[in-house]
């Protein structure tokens, strides 16, 4: 996709110029740079944000060769492309590093779980999640100050996994 081009209007135009318009955005530092991060924010408040994953195969695993969708891809780090191409095959961003990511754009916390959980329920119409209240349905991550997780909670359950 290409950026604000004052001659040929495209996307990014339209998302920004329509109030109605939810801009969802990868938030890994390489499908969108963090000056456009700023600038869309801004433009758009931070109501109209949601953070999203374009996530496939490799993402979690290790650096190096792996296949998606049929495709040989590469991993390093949040990047996934095409082998021997320079295409974009997808993200290796979880939601978590969303989180994290935004917060280092020194966003505060409310902010950053506005845009990777409420205004994405707003967007939805489904008042049952996006926010911690009594009658809403409990999915949560409880996290440490350092960012680090230490619980999962799914409807209010903790979900075990083999270090807990």
């Amino acid at each position: 996709m290409f950026g604000v081009v004052n001659r040929n209007p495209g996307v990014v135009e339209a998302v920004l110029n329509d109030d109605r318009v939810y801009a969802e955005i990868i938030c890994d530092f390489i499908h969108v740079d963090r000056e456009a991060l700023y600038l869309t924010i801004k433009s758009k408040g931070k109501d109209k944000i949601t953070l999203i994953t374009d996530s496939i195969r490799p993402t979690g695993l290790p650096d190096g060769m792996s296949k998606s969708g049929g495709f040989d891809v590469i991993k390093k780090g949040y990047e996934i492309k095409i082998n021997k191409t320079e295409t974009i095959a997808g993200s290796g961003i979880t939601m978590f590093d969303n989180f994290k990511n935004i917060l280092s754009m020194n966003f505060n916390l409310e902010d950053a779980v506005k845009f990777c959980s409420y205004n994405a329920a707003m967007l939805l119409g489904n008042n049952s999640i996006g926010e911690i209240a009594e009658g809403k349905k409990a999915d949560l991550i409880i996290m440490s100050k350092n960012l680090e997780i230490e619980k999962v909670l799914i409807d209010g359950k903790e979900v075990k996994n083999e270090s807990n």
